[in-house]
């Protein structure tokens, strides 16, 4: 997890690294959830990460709540599923 600690730096260097890729809101979120049982503060990272790409995307925000409260910040992920139900509210 600790490589995760800035995942802004940690894609950065990875697009540095691999210029032709190309990050996704979808790939952003299943690499989230592909962390998410193992290191949730991972996942928070990736997905805080996609949320700030993507802020009016109400899965990247739905998908930082899950990731919030498994880590137990639950005024955080009430505030982010607030957020993707106003995005959507059929959500």
């Amino acid at each position: 997890a600790s490589g995760y600690a800035d995942v802004t730096a940690t894609i950065a260097t990875t697009k540095a690294r691999f210029p032709e890729l190309h990050l996704t809101e979808d790939h952003m979120i299943a690499w989230g959830y592909r962390l998410l049982a193992a290191s949730p503060r991972a996942a928070r990272g990736i997905f805080a990460w996609a949320a700030a790409q993507f802020p009016d995307s109400w899965n990247a925000h739905d998908s930082l709540a899950e990731a919030l409260a498994a880590t137990g910040d639950r005024a955080g992920a009430i505030a982010e599923y607030r957020r993707s139900l106003a995005l959507n509210p059929a959500n």
